[in-house]
């Protein structure tokens, strides 16, 4: 009994290993970085899935023209949710740095023409067309006589 008591206490101290891949939280186009986060709380003993992070961080470096992603920081951990008797769940934050040659991609513009093969500086066209369903009128005003 006093064996079975130890080794519950063990696995509730050590905690449970939990599978978990980064999601994008944030990031700048024009710096080119994209911030993956994870969270986990005390009982947790996260085990990142750091291939399927970096496809993440990859996808949205693709969505701005960039080729790949290249984690360029360990992560930082801090704590968001806390009661007063220490940390009950943990964010630990990594930003990636999206490489490779700008590709060239379409892009649609507000009006809704594709503009092909772009590069460096991204240019956005906007077309103006009058809608056909709304006319103009002319209203001369006239001046009101009191007599």
């Amino acid at each position: 009994m006093k064996k079975m008591m130890a080794l519950l206490f063990a696995f509730a101290v050590v905690g449970c290993a939990t599978h978990k891949t980064m999601v994008p939280i944030s990031g700048s186009k024009a710096d080119g970085i994209v911030k993956m986060a994870y969270e986990y709380t005390p009982y947790e003993s996260p085990i990142v899935n750091q291939d399927a992070s970096r496809l993440q961080a990859a996808k949205r470096c693709q969505a701005w023209g960039f080729s790949e992603a290249e984690a360029f920081s360990a992560g930082s951990k801090q704590c968001v949710l806390n009661y007063g008797f220490g940390c009950e769940k943990y964010r630990v934050v990594t930003e990636y740095q999206c490489t490779g040659q700008r590709t060239s991609h379409t892009t649609v513009s507000q009006a809704g023409y594709h503009v092909q093969n772009q590069s460096q500086p991204m240019q956005q066209i906007i077309i103006n067309i009058p809608n056909p369903a709304v006319t103009k009128t002319e209203t001369a005003v006239q001046p009101i006589n009191r007599h």
